[in-house]
């Protein structure tokens, strides 16, 4: 048996002798290449040769891991070369042959496979090759002849990978290679924070972020104008904080809805002279706020490095923070607004030193942000301690700015809020008469609201103001609402509008927001007119805190009990009683091909493949030596042209766990299945042309459920349908089982299954 696992490790696709340099390693990770040039091959060949040999002279340097080429041999239509790593320890070959094409282009067909043992290789096999024919296009920087070129197929070896972004930075790892259960030491070995950090320095002058890490509380959606100020306190507040924070973010997305902190964020200094602070809403107690840290501070050079504590978890370039609330995030400041690349790269390259995965960072535009004034960051004042759970309770009444006559009011002083401001496309008159008819339309079944199914009731009408209570689908809980209107220029309107709970929240699930939108929203926000669309652009949208306005949520029922939490409560997770499919039929799920419709991102599927996503069984006629009984064949592409196809062959097996409930387990076929991850159908009918599919029991807690994780096991949620052509309804009714199951719906994403053209039912 141990024969037919190593055997099965030799997994380069397809290898031909001719085509391939050949490795002394039985075991080792490939990568072969399929790409058109905008070029004569004479011209590609000359300029690849051009680039090996302007290392020596300094015309070009290869920036994956500073690694030196080598010309080993040339033919009419054919070049060999080596490759060896910065660090002189690896020495990889890679061969070239090329094929004149019409039109005066190039055909070249490329592999390159490391030569001692090694799985993953952290796409090094296929940087070597894209490194000697990318563009400027692509980032790279030609010598004689800059040409278009098209990745037409890419092909690793199972375990390596081919991330183009990989090839434009020096890795961290010392070694270019890891057998499959290797990880980094996270954190790593002496990592450390800045020394004799000076604090009163920092704090003296407005931070702009260039690159940041995407977290639960910070979106790439916002990766706008992004900046942090900080003011020290006179004394230490009652809560325990030294500081007072107010962050700045915008929308990417015009009309750049401005996210502003405030004086709600204050941070406790733990080590001074080590640059170790911690962060949290200034009304939660400092025993409760989270990491972070100055690793790194030059004020002469006007840069900073901060990471959300230390980065204790393995990723695949290095390690990284959590993504969640505290122990999170990896941010590179800049003094200057206008981005310095060469700075940047020198913060991320420290960043790398560090032993930080740099694949977590993100760009923050920084351009046409306007002339944004210096603020000062708002006082954080607490009179005595005896007025302490006053002051707490006061924080937590944060609808922002609500004037008397623009919101409804709340029999709870402490409660979850939204307000809008909106600019409709139609005159006050038409979408004041449009949101009666939306309210009057659910008595008759003209409209009704998909959020948690509720029920409005007018409550005021007034020439320029509307009131509305709202009523959730289970009854429990009644919202007030209230608009004002008044008219703008070229026939629009400009609208106001407040929602507030009635009850104690703060956590709200988009609910308070997707009250008042539900209203307005037009056809174009997927919503359903009664008597007029019209185009709206939300100016404002502002939550109180705790409370969300994530637009997706407004079209989706919810599946909480109750559609408020308190800022510490948790859904339980797995959600009590959760259970897969009965009596599951194995046969009838793998007789034909399944289509996904909408799927979790996780390490292994990101979203930039969902594009005419498949998947298909075949039983085995019996269980393999490594314990399996499935074959299991996975096809993807590229969302951005020009569609590269991953597609998995023969190389994911299942193991039938329990039958009956449709329990498995898949993983690589060459790994024992002991080592397999869960594949769990939590709910099928094929008669309906369904599935529900997911990486296990959904384990941790989320915003609206509960989810698995987006690591390689444990992981994934995915709903099938077996025609490829979207069924928007059967979608919707498999989503309403999966968050009656208790999943957070919120990390599913939809699958382009159109123009896919005719894909072959392929037999594994």
């Amino acid at each position: 048996m141990s024969r037919k696992i190593i055997a099965a490790l030799a997994f380069a696709p397809a290898v031909v002798a001719n085509s391939c340099p050949g490795s002394a390693s039985f075991v080792h990770a490939s990568c072969q290449v399929s790409v058109t040039a905008d070029a004569t091959c004479l011209e590609v060949m000359s300029e690849m040769e051009a680039r090996v040999a302007g290392i020596s002279t300094g015309a070009w340097h290869d920036p994956h891991n500073n690694g030196t080429y080598s010309q080993q041999e040339q033919g009419a239509a054919e070049l060999a070369f080596q490759r060896t790593t910065g660090n002189k320890k690896y020495t990889d070959k890679l061969k070239f042959t090329f094929e004149d094409a019409p039109a005066g282009t190039c055909k070249i067909q490329g592999c390159s496979e490391s030569q001692v043992f090694s799985v993953a290789d952290f796409s090094t096999n296929y940087c070597k090759l894209r490194m000697l024919y990318c563009g400027s296009h692509e980032g790279c920087k030609p010598v004689q002849k800059d040409f278009a070129i098209t990745e037409t197929s890419v092909s690793p070896s199972l375990g390596a990978s081919k991330n183009p972004a990989d090839c434009l930075k020096t890795m961290t790892m010392s070694q270019h290679f890891l057998s499959v259960q290797a990880q980094p030491q996270c954190p790593p070995s002496g990592f450390e924070t800045v020394k004799d950090y000076d604090l009163d320095s920092f704090i003296s002058k407005r931070w702009y972020i260039q690159q940041q890490m995407e977290t639960k509380y910070l979106p790439k959606s916002q990766n706008r104008c992004v900046y942090a100020e900080y003011k020290l306190e006179h004394k230490k507040t009652l809560l325990g904080y030294d500081v007072a924070v107010h962050n700045h973010a915008e929308e990417v997305a015009p009309p750049h809805t401005v996210h502003d902190s405030g004086s709600k964020i204050c941070a406790k200094v733990v080590d001074k002279a080590r640059g170790k602070l911690e962060v949290a809403p200034c009304f939660l107690p400092s025993a409760l706020a989270g990491p972070y840290w100055v690793v790194d501070y030059d004020e002469g050079a006007g840069y900073a490095l901060i990471s959300g504590g230390a980065p204790t978890l393995p990723a695949e370039e290095g390690c990284k923070t959590g993504s969640g609330t505290n122990d999170s995030g990896l941010w590179i400041f800049t003094r200057e607004q206008k981005r310095d690349e060469a700075l940047v790269q020198k913060v991320r390259a420290i960043a790398a030193q560090k032993g930080f995965d740099l694949s977590v960072l993100n760009d923050v535009d920084q351009s046409d942000c306007g002339s944004i004034a210096q603020s000062r960051v708002a006082e954080v004042v607490f009179v005595s301690s005896c007025a302490m759970s006053r002051k707490i309770i006061a924080a937590l009444a944060f609808a922002p700015a609500v004037v008397a006559n623009s919101c409804p009011g709340s029999a709870s002083f402490v409660h979850a809020s939204c307000q809008v401001s909106v600019t409709a496309d139609a005159t006050c008159l038409e979408v004041m008469s449009e949101m009666e008819a939306r309210v009057a339309g659910i008595s008759t079944g003209a409209w009704h609201d998909p959020h948690n199914n509720g029920t409005y009731s007018q409550q005021e009408q007034g020439a320029a103001e509307l009131a509305f209570q709202r009523t959730t689908g289970n009854k429990k809980y009644t919202d007030k609402l209230k608009f004002t209107f008044e008219d703008a220029p070229a026939g629009t309107c400009k609208i106001q509008g407040c929602s507030e709970s009635q009850v104690f929240s703060v956590a709200d699930f988009s609910t308070n927001y997707c009250n008042l939108r539900m209203l307005y929203c037009g056809s174009h926000e997927g919503c359903k007119p009664v008597q007029k669309d019209f185009a709206i652009t939300e100016t404002s949208v502002s939550p109180s805190l705790g409370a969300s306005k994530n637009p997706a949520d407004c079209l989706k029922t919810m599946t909480m009990s109750q559609h408020f939490l308190s800022v510490q409560a948790q859904p339980q997770c797995p959600p009590s009683g959760f259970e897969t499919v009965k009596d599951f039929d194995l046969d009838s799920f793998i007789s034909k091909r399944w289509y996904i419709q909408q799927q979790m991102e996780t390490k292994y599927l990101p979203k930039s493949q969902n594009r005419c996503v498949y998947a298909e069984y075949k039983l085995e006629p019996k269980k393999t030596l490594l314990g399996y009984d499935v074959a299991v064949h996975n096809h993807a592409e590229e969302v951005a042209p020009p569609h590269t196809v991953h597609d998995s062959g023969s190389k994911i097996c299942a193991k039938v766990v329990d039958k009956a409930r449709g329990k498995l387990e898949v993983a690589p076929c060459f790994l024992p299945s002991a080592l397999a991850g869960p594949y769990w159908v939590v709910d099928y009918d094929e008669g309906a042309g369904y599935a529900l599919i997911s990486g296990g029991a959904p384990t941790l807690p989320a915003e609206e459920g509960c989810k698995t994780g987006s690591g390689t096991n444990d992981s994934g949620l995915w709903i099938f349908t077996r025609e490829q052509k979207r069924d928007e309804a059967l979608v919707q009714k498999v989503r309403a089982i999966a968050a009656q199951k208790g999943f957070d719906l919120s990390v599913l994403n939809d699958v382009d299954q159109s123009d896919c053209g005719s894909i072959a039912q392929v037999v594994v």
